[in-house]
């Protein structure tokens, strides 16, 4: 029976979580909202922007490129 139990515990530990994919779905969903509304609803500035992050800065998490964009753009609102 200990067997079982701790072959459950692992089993559960090594599982990713759903409800962290629906979360981080619903942030990138948010930031991507956030972002078409700071460059006025134009789709194509939105992905212009990313994809110059993407390529500065290759191999990171889709929500961190969002980030960065809109820490970016707020940054230059501010000067």
């Amino acid at each position: 029976m200990i067997y079982s139990s701790t072959f459950k515990f692992f089993f559960f530990l090594f599982l990713p979580c759903e409800n962290q994919n629906i979360n981080e779905d619903a942030k990138y969903k948010q930031l991507e909202q956030q972002l078409l509304r700071m460059v006025g609803g134009h789709w194509e500035i939105a992905e212009r922007l990313i994809a110059k992050v993407e390529e500065k800065y290759p191999g990171r998490e889709r929500i961190w490129y969002l980030e960065k964009v809109i820490s970016d753009w707020r940054q230059q609102q501010d000067s």
